[in-house]
């Protein structure tokens, strides 16, 4: 059996250049070049995979609530990034110190799960 890699990540949003620019400008995600189809679709590339964001209006989606996923995002500076995540509008839950490193749990601007965290 061929192994399958999970590639892509795509976030139902209310506004898909303004999730675009959050997530570009609070973790430096860079736009996947030729993926993007402004201003209801935006592509970054995150590492090992990309992150998508598209427009729910676009798509015929309602505005509910959204839930069940969470984002872990593995960075140096766990309150730097913390900062800049609540400075763009992001929520901020709580902070751990863990017996594995350090972690920071909130939300984007649409209310996903986000946790940034620092192995070590």
């Amino acid at each position: 059996m061929q192994t399958a890699r999970l590639a892509n990540i795509n976030l139902f949003v209310r506004d898909a250049d303004q999730a675009y620019q959050f997530y570009q400008h609070v973790f430096g995600f860079e736009l996947e070049p030729g993926m993007a189809h402004p201003p209801d679709f935006w592509v970054l590339n995150a590492g090992s995979a990309t992150l998508s964001f598209q427009a729910k209006a676009a798509v015929g989606m309602n505005q509910e609530p959204v839930g069940g996923i969470e984002l872990g995002v593995e960075v140096a500076d766990v309150q730097a990034t913390a900062a800049r995540l609540q400075a763009r509008g992001g929520q901020i839950d709580a902070s751990n110190q863990m017996s594995w490193g350090e972690s920071v749990d909130g939300r984007d601007l649409d209310g996903h799960r986000v946790t940034i965290y620092r192995r070590g």
